[in-house]
């Protein structure tokens, strides 16, 4: 950004100091989240500082919006501001002027034939046993219970996150949930004997979270995102009750213990008799 303002006046000429500006992966500077909690990412800021230098933009990307209107609205004031603005629902004419949409389905070769397979979607049932059974309902029971301890905004949109994302990676797998769960609990039992770390304001918190919601080329850099989120979030909340903590022990036991072993979700995705693998929504060609 420093290059960049060096090279361009300080406000915008006529005509701009440069032609074109193409943003690929542009789903990556909309801001994250929705409503209050649209946040401008650094790339967001970046693209409006620089974008009025610029006579025509093209901002490409493959993936689709987040569904937040807030986000996309902002995406396309970034895009042309004289005709859509923040927070404004975009007017469909106006839409159709700027955007061009294509799927693959309607992606032909030179004899007229699809050139990427068509989507087929199988739903697969999960027969969770006892103990995966027994594991989500305590679960269940911790959410409950801390929900009930709730005082004001931030703990409530800290419990909300930290309670989701658990819920979340327990579906996910239960090595993924042991590493959250586990940096949860550390949190929560060291933060008596760490008087360093202040309670995060819900700005911060909100800031924290909104960097989970961007695009990581490297799943170690989303894992440090998510465990710095985890961790601001966890801060906030009240201490243990022994039955919070009991139910912490006892889902740690099991994640312990099934993140060496094959859950009912990757048995039920295993190939069946004669080697034929049952197709997966997440894993189709299209996506």
């Amino acid at each position: 950004m420093r290059h960049f303002r060096e090279a361009v006046p300080d406000k915008t000429t006529y005509p701009r100091r440069f032609d074109i500006l193409i943003v690929d992966e542009a789903h990556n500077v909309a801001p994250q989240g929705h409503g209050l909690t649209a946040l401008d990412s650094q790339r967001t800021q970046a693209i409006r500082a620089i974008s009025p230098h610029f006579e025509h933009k093209l901002f490409l990307t493959a993936t689709p919006h987040n569904g937040y209107r807030e986000s996309f609205s902002a995406l396309l004031e970034l895009l042309d501001n004289q005709r859509f603005a923040r927070g404004v629902q975009p007017n469909s004419r106006q839409l159709e002027a700027v955007m061009v949409r294509r799927l693959k389905s309607e992606l032909v070769d030179w004899d007229g034939k699809p050139r990427f397979p068509i989507r087929r979607l199988e739903a697969i049932e999960v027969d969770y046993n006892a103990e995966e059974k027994q594991v989500h309902a305590w679960l269940r029971e911790y959410t409950r219970l801390r929900e009930q301890r709730v005082h004001d905004a931030t703990d409530q949109f800290a419990a909300e996150f930290v309670l989701k994302l658990l819920k979340k990676r327990l579906f996910s797998s239960p090595a993924a949930f042991a590493s959250t769960l586990a940096r949860h609990r550390e949190t929560l039992v060291g933060r008596g004997k760490d008087k360093t770390h202040p309670r995060p304001a819900i700005g911060i918190l909100r800031r924290q979270v909104s960097q989970m919601d961007e695009e990581y080329a490297d799943d170690a850099e989303y894992e440090e995102a998510t465990v710095g989120a985890v961790e601001t979030s966890t801060r906030t909340l009240a201490d243990l009750t022994p039955r919070e903590h009991w139910l912490l022990e006892q889902m740690a036991a099991w994640a312990a213990k099934a993140s060496a072993q094959r859950d009912c979700k990757t048995c039920a995705r295993s190939p069946r008799p004669g080697g034929i693998v049952k197709p997966d929504a997440k894993w189709s060609d299209e996506r």
